[in-house]
């Protein structure tokens, strides 16, 4: 048969569903970070599969086929006269401008890392909010893999610097079975959604998220 389910949970609680770790996925993860570095159809689950982003399952005479509707590649724009100089400025000027755009919100989340994309993504927020040109109430938050985990200097460091507002947690232990891992995640993210009552109450309480 044919079950679908946006939460790996929901699909585990079905007899019959192969529901054994998926050694590659789990090796992928050790290795890479993710359950589905080469193969986005992974899941950490051998009986489980993704659906790939932007694209649609079609079922027809009990066959099934995967359709995509849109790849990045659509997204992408030709910028004309860009120099090495030039460039870096004109990635900052686009990236600020997407943060802005998505801060039309009361409140907004920010997961970080301390690494370089979380704290960029920060940065542009902050900057906006303090500047006038977005309204959103910033929080971030960091979930941690152990007690001793050097994201929390650096997440730490980021937050004071930017004055933002900060909460450190450990994940549930079994945060790797329990939570779905969607491409697009961070291993931070992945973390954090499974951190049990203070993750789902900082995602509740935030109007965005910003990834």
């Amino acid at each position: 048969g044919l079950f679908l389910s946006n939460e790996l949970p929901a699909l585990r609680s079905i007899r019959g569903i192969d529901d054994a770790l998926d050694p590659l996925a789990v090796a992928d993860y050790l290795v890479f970070g993710y359950v589905d570095f080469f193969d986005k159809s992974r899941t950490p689950f051998r009986g489980v599969h993704a659906l790939p982003p932007a694209a649609c399952l079609i079922d027809s005479d009990g066959t099934q086929r995967i359709s995509r509707h849109r790849a990045f590649s659509d997204l992408l724009r030709p910028v004309s006269g860009l120099t090495p100089a030039t460039a870096p400025e004109a990635f900052r000027e686009a990236m600020s401008a997407a943060v802005e755009e998505r801060l039309d919100a009361d409140r907004a989340l920010i997961p970080l890392s301390g690494g370089l994309d979380s704290t960029s993504i920060a940065a542009a927020a902050a900057k906006a909010c303090r500047s006038g040109r977005a309204r959103s109430k910033l929080k971030a938050y960091t979930g941690l893999r152990s007690g001793d985990d050097v994201e929390a200097q650096f997440a730490r460091s980021v937050a004071s610097r930017l004055q933002l507002s900060h909460e450190l947690f450990m994940p549930e232990r079994d945060s790797l079975l329990a939570t779905p891992m969607p491409s697009w995640y961070p291993v931070t993210q992945f973390f954090a959604n499974g951190g049990g009552e203070r993750s789902r109450r900082l995602y509740a309480d935030a109007d965005v998220v910003l990834y």
